[in-house]
């Protein structure tokens, strides 16, 4: 027997109001995982994990607001409660651009940052093929990539600073009390970015397509005491325990077992 349904969708069809519709009528307990409060349906309750909203929260009394409520790995809950040394200077940087990443991107940033003679950890896209990464070490003898990895916990946690869009890889960052700069590739991480920034987690820096690299070596060379500060109002506002905390709710609601 259907207890509850839970709709973690982007894009809202059809028949997800056909659902929902049935599911009021059997008086099935329903919740929606959204983004940035977007695509809402009229569920029992929502969950926004975002650090803040584009559209408002339509049953804000019903909700579950806030970065708190991202859902991460399980392996950031250690890494939070670790203490973490900052170093005076940056010099272990993380790069992650997303699953969408290509190639040129990829090493215009590096090409920028290798002749600083930091320590470059790469995460690869979707799109980035082995042989572009065997021509990237070839070229950039130094950097390394992370590999196949569980989660991103422990190289964002090993890392002075992060070079990130701003997604969830920013809220990972803050769990493990990272400092981040924030590049975008469309307006919804720009927004996302803006608030990580007014929150005090990181800097925006650009849009990926035009990278803007005064900006970028300006933020990286920030003192160490604003770097901690973002530290550790990331790992204040999210304790990487989000996912229990939705299924806590979700059974006090009765939506599961």
């Amino acid at each position: 027997m259907v207890t509850g349904i839970v709709f973690d969708i982007r894009t809202i069809e059809q028949y997800d109001e056909d659902i929902l519709k049935i599911s009021k009528e059997r008086k099935i307990k329903t919740a929606q995982i959204t983004d940035l409060g977007q695509s809402q349906l009229d569920t029992d309750i929502t969950i926004d994990g975002s650090i803040d909203r584009l559209e408002n929260i339509k049953n804000i009394d019903n909700s579950l607001i806030g970065v708190s409520y991202s859902i991460l790995h399980h392996k950031f809950i250690h890494f939070n409660k670790v203490k973490k040394k900052y170093r005076k200077s940056v010099k272990n940087i993380l790069v992650s651009l997303g699953g969408g990443v290509q190639y040129r991107q990829l090493r215009d940033l590096v090409d920028f940052l290798y002749r600083y003679n930091y320590n470059l950890k790469l995460t690869g896209g979707f799109y980035l093929k082995k042989s572009a990464r065997k021509i990237l070490k070839r070229i950039y003898p130094k950097i390394k990539f992370v590999g196949n990895v569980e989660s991103l916990a422990r190289p964002l946690y090993e890392a002075d600073i992060a070079i990130i869009t701003a997604g969830t890889t920013s809220y990972e960052a803050a769990s493990v009390g990272t400092p981040a700069l924030y590049f975008y590739y469309n307006k919804e991480q720009e927004y996302i970015a803006d608030a990580l920034e007014s929150k005090g987690l990181g800097l925006k820096i650009s849009s990926i397509k035009e990278i803007d690299k005064e900006k970028l070596k300006t933020y990286l060379d920030i003192p160490l005491k604003e770097r901690t500060a973002m530290g550790e109002k990331g790992r204040q506002l999210n304790d990487g325990r989000g996912v229990y905390k939705i299924i806590d709710v979700f059974r006090k609601m009765g939506l599961i077992k």
